[in-house]
């Protein structure tokens, strides 16, 4: 990753910036505006039991999806007054389960559902979900199908 990113601090970017993550230590959410770049889209996007916590300072980091996976606050505590945010995790539906993983899968999205639900429940964020039912989270070769997706959900919130 060092080599897309090089050695750039997150601080020094032309546009504000900043990321989610778990201490996966304390439960704390961390906001990351501040250092290596690289480092801190590691800490952001590690998922637990897939990837290797991210060291940062006396932290270990995994994905800010355990604390705040539409992560708006750190926008609004920046300054910003209008905020776009687009979810891709939650608007699903869901069928019954044919496995513990499908359970397994149905109680961590119900619990994101949950949880974006009562994050932006007084805030003003347009928030685009498009409905992704139709396409497996792992499986990335479906990328370009997903662009069209993402354009009609938008559409149809900021008509």
């Amino acid at each position: 990753m060092l080599d897309q990113f090089g050695k750039v601090a997150i601080e020094t970017l032309d546009i504000p910036l900043c990321m989610i993550a778990t201490d996966i230590c304390t439960a704390n959410k961390v906001v990351l505006n501040e250092g290596p770049l690289h480092k801190a889209v590691m800490a952001s996007v590690c998922l637990p039991g897939i990837f290797v916590p991210v060291e940062w300072d006396d932290m270990l980091l995994v994905d800010g999806v355990l604390c705040e996976n539409v992560p708006v606050s750190p926008l609004r505590e920046m300054g910003a007054e209008d905020v776009i945010a687009v979810d891709l995790t939650t608007n699903r539906k869901y069928k019954c389960p044919d496995d513990i993983i499908d359970v397994l899968t149905n109680t961590f999205d119900i619990g994101l559902n949950n949880m974006i639900s009562q994050q932006l429940e007084d805030d003003q964020t347009v928030l685009i979900q498009p409905e992704l039912t139709a396409y497996n989270k792992a499986d990335t070769g479906k990328a370009e199908n997903l662009i069209p997706e993402g354009y009609e959900a938008a559409m149809e919130v900021l008509e």
